[in-house]
């Protein structure tokens, strides 16, 4: 089911030691491709100066801009993290918070690179069926608003060759994604010599 979803919709955001790119500033892109299991969940970022900023459903891929700071030795390591949660339409959550500590060599050495990360639900939380058969009701929204999307384009087209004109610009958004209920469950995964461990409470 990894591949149903929209899987193309990149933003470019703030976070804690996180900035987009900027004007004579030496800056590093990584795309974190955030997955859950079930799919389905809404995604959550915490931003800047705001607490959490809800995103899309998982799957959904973000790309980062890491800016180098100015002035800073190639031996010195420079700290970036990357704070994101889920919740399923069930209430349960899980949270991660990558963290990028590299010297501006091997931060060099991964732009424009992907990561990956899976938020894995809780097994001690009731609901999972309901999560899953969401999962599938999300899939079928977004099948149609991608083909509604696909039927205006070619109407635009056709419109613009017929008359000459330029063609409009369309555009389709994806379901907003609702409040799930409770109960909630938080989970908490961090990575510790590259592996991933998840502590729930």
């Amino acid at each position: 089911m990894k591949n149903l979803f929209v899987t193309s919709l990149v933003v470019l955001v703030a976070v804690f030691g996180i900035s987009p790119l900027a004007v004579c500033e030496e800056t590093i892109r990584v795309r974190v491709n955030y997955k859950s299991d079930p799919p389905g969940a809404v995604l959550y970022i915490k931003e800047q100066g705001v607490s959490e900023r809800r995103i899309g459903y998982t799957p959904y891929s973000m790309d980062y801009s890491l800016s180098l700071e100015e002035g800073m030795k190639d031996d010195v390591k420079q700290s970036f993290t990357l704070p994101a949660y889920v919740r399923w339409q069930s209430g349960a959550t899980a949270k991660t918070t990558i963290l990028i500590n590299m010297t501006p060599i091997e931060l060099r050495k991964i732009d424009g690179t992907e990561k990956t990360f899976t938020f894995n639900r809780p097994k001690n939380v009731p609901g999972r069926g309901a999560d899953e058969q969401f999962a599938l009701k999300v899939e079928a929204e977004i099948r149609q608003a991608l083909f509604q999307e696909k039927q205006l384009k070619l109407q635009a087209l056709q419109i613009q060759r017929q008359g000459l004109q330029p063609a409009p610009t369309i555009t389709i958004q994806s379901p907003s994604p609702p409040e799930p209920s409770s109960p909630r469950i938080n989970c908490r995964s961090y990575e510790v010599g590259g592996s991933v461990f998840t502590d729930c409470n």
